[in-house]
């Protein structure tokens, strides 16, 4: 996370826990286009979430013990 909101991701990706879209291992950082910024970050190993300036909270990757909050 940088000081301008901007969020660099890359690693592992084998249960989309990055964010970008699809399920391949990202060797070198791209940036996630999210608005509005992100102000906190979380990450286990199968899922991240994500948090807004505005308090709202984006999750992704594997849901397997409800770790994204979405059931």
């Amino acid at each position: 996370l940088k000081k301008n909101g901007e969020v660099l991701v890359f690693g592992e990706n084998e249960h989309g826990q990055l964010g970008i879209g699809n399920y391949k291992d990202q060797n070198k950082p791209i940036s996630l286009m999210i608005d509005p910024k992100i102000k906190g970050i979380s990450c286990g190993s199968h899922h991240s979430a994500l948090l807004t300036i505005d308090g709202n909270v984006y999750t992704m990757g594997s849901n397997i013990h409800g770790t994204l909050g979405t059931s």
